[in-house]
């Protein structure tokens, strides 16, 4: 089974263009989440945003408070798995794949749940997804 973790950062900005990008990632997130949890090979998700207000309703199992602004992905996810033992991860940003279908979020979610080692991601240079 797969441990799904989502990144999104605030709501609001300091502009109004601002506000509209990250108010569209935060729709985004919820329609991933939704997406998520009708994933049979999804054991767990966890929500990691400064902000949960609107996007944790009960389809995430727990939600990770981060401080307001820049955090490091790396440093975040680390410290996840080792407190949550995470054995098979699926990390995705929470705008990072509105398109993404769930016929094709299925296979993603097979083939991490059924790999002894295996990664998977959108872009090997600057994952929006792994």
């Amino acid at each position: 089974m797969v441990t799904a973790v989502v990144m999104v950062g605030a709501a609001g900005g300091k502009s109004e263009p601002v506000a509209w990008v990250q108010g569209a990632r935060r729709a985004a997130t919820r329609d991933l989440l939704a997406l998520l949890a009708r994933q049979p090979g999804v054991e767990r998700i966890i929500l990691a945003t400064p902000e949960a207000e609107g996007l944790a309703d009960g389809s995430v199992d727990r939600v990770l408070h981060t401080a307001p602004g820049a955090i490091h992905t790396g440093e975040t996810l680390a410290r996840l798995v080792a407190e949550e033992e995470i054995r098979r991860l699926l990390y995705l940003g929470g705008g990072a794949a509105p398109l993404l279908s769930e016929r094709a979020l299925g296979e993603i979610v097979a083939a991490l749940g059924s790999a002894e080692r295996l990664v998977v991601t959108n872009n090997q240079f600057s994952s929006d997804w792994a």
